[in-house]
């Protein structure tokens, strides 16, 4: 047992599946989710997959500078552009598909067999003892976690907004 900060604390593998790297933290989101990756990683040893969104790293440049950011403190095994980002049509193409029957926008916004291959191979190799899905559109990979729990964090009520 590992002591980091009393007797019945010891530190867990988590992997973290991210829709988005945190960085820069400015605004709620983004704030939010860089300080509770943080602050868990201070406890427990994290590995993170997580998407690339342009609006928050439009160049490469920016990229570097999160892949340093979140790599000060966790282990990030790997970075995806989002589908909605490299596909033909973009955003307004994946939400007309989601018009037709089958899995809703929010599900389909993050499907990725880069990701999943990804998300399968951080299992296998970092084994880890919790995953955690930092949003709901996360889910087509609840799949791959067995018998490993899983928790879902989530940064709004949509069915309020």
């Amino acid at each position: 047992m590992t002591d980091t900060g009393g007797p019945e604390m010891c530190r867990r593998r988590i992997l973290w599946l991210s829709h988005f790297l945190p960085w820069p933290p400015k605004g709620g989101l983004m704030q939010r989710s860089y300080y509770l990756m943080r602050e868990v990683a201070r406890y427990h040893d994290v590995v993170v997959v997580a998407f690339r969104q342009r609006a928050h790293q439009p160049d490469e440049a920016r990229l570097g500078e999160a892949v340093e950011a979140i790599s000060r403190f966790a282990t990030l095994a790997h970075v995806s552009d989002l589908p909605e980002e490299r596909g033909v049509g973009g955003r307004p193409a994946l939400a007309l598909r989601s018009l037709l029957p089958g899995p809703p926008y929010t599900i389909r916004w993050g499907t990725c067999p880069d990701y999943r291959r990804a998300v399968q191979q951080a299992i296998a190799e970092f084994d880890p003892e919790v995953i955690h899905f930092d949003t709901l559109s996360l889910a087509p990979y609840l799949d791959l976690c067995g018998t490993t729990p899983a928790v879902l964090n989530h940064h709004n009520i949509e069915s309020h907004m």
